[in-house]
């Protein structure tokens, strides 16, 4: 049985498709995370300037690192939350 050429050049390209999809979207998934982490750096530093502290002192190093693991801290509790609620 004879396979017709175009079917067969349409098999060879979906594989190609689907990793493009795939590019595309870890490219837009990467966008997103660097949109949202210069917004929470943005808000940490009008933060810490607000109590004071000027950039390239320790104190204001202190405040980034503090603001920070509360961030972290919020998203992995939201996180076993979100697990236990299954």
């Amino acid at each position: 049985m004879k396979t017709p050429v175009p079917l067969l050049v349409l098999s060879l390209l979906l594989p190609g498709c689907t990793a493009d999809v795939r590019d595309q979207y870890e490219i837009a998934l990467t966008k997103d995370k660097r949109v949202k982490q210069q917004e929470a750096d943005r808000v940490d530093d009008e933060q810490c300037r607000r109590e004071g502290a000027q950039p390239g002192t320790d104190f204001y190093n202190f405040c980034r690192t503090r603001l920070a693991d509360k961030r972290v801290a919020a998203e992995e509790a939201l996180d076993r939350a979100r697990l236990l609620m299954r």
